[in-house]
């Protein structure tokens, strides 16, 4: 699944990926508690809910 990022966004750096790595987990924990993802998406996580925010992400959560 992070393969998507690292082909949208190859010039991460190692912290911002490893960033990207922990939504996976971090996600997957509170979508059992609070449902924030359609359980029936939650295996295209990176695609359809992480990949088009990524542009944002990089620009103000990951500055350089």
């Amino acid at each position: 699944m992070i393969a998507l990022i690292d082909k949208y966004f190859p010039d991460l750096t190692r912290p911002q990926r490893g960033q990207f790595e922990a939504l996976y987990a971090l996600y997957a924990d509170w979508n059992t508690k609070i449902n924030v993802i359609s359980r029936k998406d939650f295996d295209q996580l990176y695609l359809r809910h992480v990949l088009h925010m990524g542009k944002f992400f990089i620009s103000f959560c990951f500055p350089r």
